[in-house]
């Protein structure tokens, strides 16, 4: 349970276990009289916008996190400079 319901703690709790659609779901309540006959209210599924999104951000956290560990490797940019402009090999 999340921290905010900390005061519950050595509440008897009854766990009741009802249908969704084939699906069991289970209900945490504090008080034994629980109405089973409660309807359940499905959560909103992500839209294809929101899942592409979400995608790409994590793409995009992989590939950033990825280039950070590169550079800690190879030292970073600062390992690649020369104080003699002559000795920088042109690459092509």
């Amino acid at each position: 349970m999340p921290q905010s319901y900390a005061h519950l703690t050595g509440e008897t709790a009854h766990i009741f276990k009802i249908d969704n659609k084939g699906t069991p779901l289970f209900i945490i309540s504090l008080d034994e009289d629980f109405d089973s006959e409660i309807e359940v209210i499905q959560p909103t599924t992500k839209s294809a916008l929101e899942t592409r999104v979400e995608y790409l951000e994590n793409k995009f956290n992989n590939l950033e996190k990825s280039i950070s560990e590169d550079d800690k490797k190879s030292g970073g940019p600062a390992e690649i400079r020369t104080q003699d402009p002559r000795r920088v090999k042109a690459m092509s």
